[in-house]
């Protein structure tokens, strides 16, 4: 039963929504500028964002100008999120923006009924594998996802070389080698991005997400090449690989040469000024294919 309704939320009938203009939709919002970049787009295209703020912080001006309700829940706080969107009648859904992993691992999540079922209910705690659990338990309370990319066109990575420098072959290299890698750690559902120099792994991402991890390199080695790519298994609808201007000053701070993130599958918000920062470091910026 699970499987067919985790199929049924494939058939995402994207050319009726976009054709029916217009309308409520929920923005389940992490930390971070995500959500807020997500939300102007969904007012400027004529959308009312009801945000449910997940764990952000308590100055959250701009996201709850932005939105057409606001509401602040905690990580454990899973009935009370559909009971908010029940209550706007919101059916459609975006998910944006960063959740500590490490307080997914620390909270026992008990004491409420939705939040119990998605951990119990995944056996082997993956990133993507929570996250698939908790879309098929809403899927089946008839609440539908959509993808950010949709509503941000303009922030999807472009293929080919971004920056004014390109990849010296010794980074070509180490990037053919950063691929391989990636993948293998993305089927593993344990993270997005690695660091390689010169044939060698120099870090993986975990817990810590993908700028600590590139710090975290920089504390061994420089010149590094980061690969940020999304999961060969993972929905985009619910968890797209985001980088912005933060990522690039993670990869100026660690000495990372190059940074590549997977094209069309990826979002660079403030495209511009990623860019920007990584001509002003000489950092190669690229968007690749795996």
């Amino acid at each position: 039963m699970r499987k067919l309704f985790s199929s049924l939320g494939l058939f995402y009938q994207r050319d009726a929504f976009r054709e029916r203009g217009g309308g409520a939709i929920g923005l389940v919002a992490g930390r971070g500028d995500f959500p807020c970049v997500l939300a102007r787009a969904l007012r400027e295209r004529g959308y009312s964002p009801v945000v449910v703020a997940v764990e952000r912080e308590d100055d959250d001006t701009t996201l709850r100008d932005l939105g057409e309700a606001y509401h602040k829940v905690g990580l454990e706080d899973g009935s009370r999120i559909i009971g908010i969107l029940e209550e706007h009648r919101v059916k459609d859904l975006l998910l944006a923006g960063k959740v500590d992993k490490k307080r997914i691992l620390s909270s026992s999540f008990k004491g409420d009924a939705l939040s119990e079922e998605v951990v119990e209910s995944t056996q082997a705690k993956g990133d993507d594998r929570i996250l698939r659990n908790m879309a098929w338990i809403l899927r089946i309370r008839g609440f539908r996802f959509l993808s950010p990319s949709d509503f941000l066109p303009e922030c999807v990575t472009p293929q080919g070389v971004l920056s004014r420098r390109k990849p010296s072959s010794e980074e070509r290299g180490d990037l053919d080698f950063g691929l391989r890698v990636a993948r293998v750690l993305g089927r593993l559902d344990i993270g997005q991005t690695v660091v390689v120099r010169k044939g060698a792994v120099v870090a993986l991402e975990a817990l810590e997400g993908t700028d600590e991890t590139i710090l975290r390199a920089g504390r061994l080695t420089q010149g590094s090449v980061v690969v940020k790519l999304a999961k060969p298994q993972q929905d985009l609808r619910l968890d797209m690989p985001v980088a912005g201007p933060e990522t690039v000053v993670a990869c100026r701070e660690s000495g990372a040469r190059l940074l590549a993130l997977h094209a069309l599958k990826s979002l660079m918000l403030h495209k511009e000024e990623m860019i920007r920062l990584s001509d002003e470091a000489h950092i190669a910026l690229v968007g690749i294919t795996a």
